[in-house]
């Protein structure tokens, strides 16, 4: 179920970003069938090992923690010869950018801009790992937060940023 669920969200959150594959073509790839829409298989590709490397690396004692290092590598893998390929690969941003329209003026949402982003990632790092849990034993002036809800809150953060292109 954890196999499939993954290759999912995977298609899911490529199909955000344009992708026109289909959980059928992922999974004829995976077993060795050719594929008619191999640029946009390989994208999800990417997202699934990328998945794989994150999951690997906190699964393991000597792995990377959740720090930006991590975020790097993974999006270095998920633009791995795909069409994001030309756009910094594991590199934070250093110009400004924005999602929707053709400029920020017109945008759907336009990000912070690059010279604030080393320092909202770092105040990010800090709140996913100073955070006090409920299932821990640390004191904290609001309350301990559930594990979900702090990775729901890191999670719209670290979009809200948007520290790559």
């Amino acid at each position: 179920m954890l196999y499939s669920a993954i290759r999912k969200e995977a298609l899911l959150t490529s199909q955000i970003e344009g992708t026109q594959a289909t959980i059928t073509y992922l999974f004829d790839e995976e077993v060795g069938l050719e594929v008619s829409n191999t640029e946009d298989v390989e994208e999800v590709t990417n997202y699934v090992a990328a998945f794989k490397f994150v999951r690997d690396n906190l699964k393991n004692p000597r792995g990377l923690p959740v720090r930006v290092r991590l975020l790097k590598q993974a999006h270095k893998i998920l633009l791995k010869g795909v069409r994001g390929t030309g756009k910094q690969p594991g590199e934070i941003r250093c110009s400004h950018n924005w999602i929707g329209g053709s400029r920020p003026g017109n945008a759907v949402f336009v990000p912070p801009p690059p010279h604030q982003v080393a320092g909202l990632l770092s105040e990010l790092e800090t709140f996913i790992h100073d955070q006090p849990r409920r299932d821990q034993s640390q004191p904290s002036k609001c309350g301990a937060l559930p594990s979900l809800v702090v990775i729901a809150l890191a999670h719209a953060q670290f979009e809200t940023i948007h520290p790559f292109f």
